[in-house]
Parts: C-alpha cells; structure tokens; sequence
C-alpha cells in the first residue's frame, strides 16, 4: 500500500512535511486535558466522591476519549492545513 502522490480528481498533492502533526498533537492535548478537567472536578463536586475516588472512577473514562478523539483529531488538522495552506496555490484549497 503506497499513498498516492496526489489526488486524480483536485489535483492537491498529499505530503507530509517535518512537524506536519505537531498541530494535532496539541489540539487532542488540549481537548483531552480540558475533558479529563471537566470530568474528574464534575464527578468530584456532583457526586460526592473524594478525589482518589473521582480520578479512579475518571481515569479510564479520560483514557477511552483521548483513544477516540485521536483520529478525529487527526482528521480536524489535517482540515485546518489544507483550508489555510493558501502558499502553495493548490487547487480546491483556501475555498
């Protein structure tokens, strides 16, 4: 299996540059720490457990996210270079 060297029907040409995912891996960071925040002080405050008890209870719900947000992530910058790589002056790109 060979990636192409670039799309037959827009013509955009697929590489990978050095860095090229260094976006997406701030952006599921984020997302995931500000879910895993989000739920760990939700279960601390709404339920009424002690904090050992929320992040045991939380840690493997925080786990299972960052596991499926990551391709999405993935997929979401992957969408954000190419509607903002307007240098290249690639067909279809930057509307």
């Amino acid at each position: 299996m060979r990636l192409a060297q670039s799309c037959e029907e827009c013509s955009l040409v697929y590489r990978r540059e050095a860095g090229a995912m260094t976006g997406q891996m701030y952006l599921t960071a984020i997302v995931s720490e500000l879910f895993a925040a989000g739920l760990i002080l939700g279960l601390f405050f709404g339920t009424g457990l002690g904090p050992v008890a929320s992040i045991g209870v939380g840690l493997p719900l925080v786990i299972g996210f960052s596991y499926w947000f990551l391709p999405k992530g993935m997929a979401l910058w992957v969408a954000i270079e190419f509607m903002t790589d307007l240098a290249n002056r690639e067909p279809g790109v930057g509307g």
